[in-house]
């Protein structure tokens, strides 16, 4: 168990080294990428990294306050469900709705690697690599397909 102090280091240790990890990683384009805060061009769509429970996940938040328009983006999304579920590794969960920490309702696609936890130290290679990985299959992905997306704004 840690004290405050030790899981406010810890946490951020984890994070520091996943952005050296991430720093050295190209996009599609051979282009630099801001992977921790990467920007889908599209208000409300949002790629994340999240570590919920010490689980490491790449998570496609669908956050339109209106549940029509935000519906409409997540079965667009499922239109390419079997690219998606062929493409990334690791286990994906498809949720139309999904209460965020934040208490919002969003939709939620995710990737996650229960084999993995954060908690451990020497697993954090293998966690970084994951993350990437799954980063490099959604920024892939979105360079082939964003305009999909574009168009239904």
């Amino acid at each position: 168990m840690f004290s405050k102090d030790e899981e406010k280091e810890f946490k951020a240790k984890f994070w520091s080294d996943l952005n050296e990890e991430l720093a050295l990683v190209k996009g599609v384009h051979a282009n630099k990428v801001n992977w921790t805060n990467f920007n889908t061009g599209i208000k409300n769509i949002y790629f994340r990294i999240d570590i919920e429970g010490d689980i490491p996940k790449i998570c496609i938040d669908i956050q339109f306050l209106d549940a029509g328009i935000r519906e409409i983006y997540y079965q667009q999304f499922e239109e390419f469900k079997e690219r998606l579920d062929k493409s990334f590794k690791g286990e994906i969960k498809w949720l139309p709705t999904f209460e965020h920490s934040n208490t919002r309702t969003i939709s939620r696609i995710s990737v996650a690697n229960p084999d993995l936890n954060t908690r451990n130290h020497d697993e954090w290679p293998a966690i970084y690599a994951f993350l990437i990985e799954n980063f490099q299959v959604l920024e892939s992905f979105w360079a082939e397909f964003n305009e999909v997306f574009k168009a239904l704004k």
